[in-house]
């Protein structure tokens, strides 16, 4: 948190109070709650008709500050708008949030304060890029920021830079497979030169060793018969969709003719009579947001009469 004269880049706006809202006359300061858990609140209000000490004055702002960016009160009974942030105790009488703040001399928010703060903001002071762990390897936009003002920003092999403006950073995912690993680096130079790495790993989707995952089920099937085809979820990496699927290179509808009833990775597929006899492929696709694992079987269909398969 840093103090701006320029309205362009202030987050929080300190402004004197309405002496014309008599409810409020009374009180040192006035915040409302923030409109959400990433926003503070954007407006401070400061009673300036109070000539509290100038200790009492830094307080009444902190106080303010705290509730812009989220602290409820914290002497025992919180208004209804206040909760409780996990690991603070609902009774703190060293917090710079209690009720009778105008009357305080203390300075700065006490360790619970400071918990609550990183509880819902992060760890103040420690500097670090922001943005996912994992991205898309393939021509996806993702941004990153970081919480000091940078110098400029460089990317490693695999991404792009789209776009950068002072603190956050936009980048295109560009993976080439051929000897890149399937990972990417940005580093931020702040203005002292000091430099800041984040390393994101690139998903290219479901991956999986094609010498020991693969279809089972059966070569070949005749009419009115079902094949149960599966393939085994542990020689895959995590996935989220699975579509089964028959095709032939010379029948573009070939999937009009089987009856296909498929559950995850497993699948029974039931030839129709009319399907016209040959060679057929069971296919499934294995896919996540970033990407799909194709898995074939070749099968043969032959002509069969229907009380062969009961």
């Amino acid at each position: 948190m840093s103090l701006t004269t320029n309205e362009k880049d202030a987050d929080i706006f300190l402004l004197p109070f309405n002496e014309a809202d008599a409810m409020q006359r009374d009180l040192c300061g006035w915040t409302e709650v923030p409109p959400n858990e990433i926003t503070p609140q954007r407006n401070v209000f400061i009673n300036l008709s109070v000539n509290p000490t100038y200790n009492n004055k830094v307080n009444v702002l902190v106080h303010e500050l705290g509730h812009a960016i989220g602290l409820g009160h914290s002497d025992g009974s919180p208004r209804v708008t206040d909760i409780q942030i996990q690991d603070t105790p609902l009774l703190d009488r060293s917090s710079v949030m209690v009720n009778d703040v105008c009357n305080r001399s203390q300075v700065g928010f006490s360790y619970y304060d400071k918990i609550a703060i990183n509880k819902l903001w992060g760890f103040c002071g420690q500097i670090r890029i922001t943005g996912s762990d994992e991205v898309c390897a393939f021509g996806e936009l993702f941004t990153y920021s970081i919480n000091r003002d940078v110098a400029n920003w460089s990317v490693s092999n695999n991404f792009i830079i789209v776009r950068e403006s002072n603190n956050t950073l936009t980048v295109r995912t560009a993976y080439n497979a051929a000897g890149n690993p399937p990972t990417a680096t940005l580093t931020a130079t702040l203005l002292d030169g000091t430099l800041f790495s984040r390393t994101v790993n690139l998903s290219v989707g479901p991956v999986a060793d094609p010498n020991t995952f693969f279809m089972a089920g059966r070569d070949q099937l005749s009419w009115y018969q079902t094949g149960n085809y599966s393939f085994s979820p542990t020689r895959i990496t995590s996935y989220s969709n699975v579509s089964w699927d028959v095709y032939s290179d010379v029948n573009v509808s070939a999937n009009v003719h089987f009856n296909i009833q498929e559950q995850g990775n497993l699948s029974a597929i039931e030839v129709l009579p009319t399907a016209p006899p040959g060679r057929y492929t069971i296919k499934v696709d294995i896919s996540d947001d970033c990407g799909t694992y194709l898995l074939e079987k070749e099968i043969n269909v032959k002509k069969a009469r229907p009380q062969f398969f009961n």
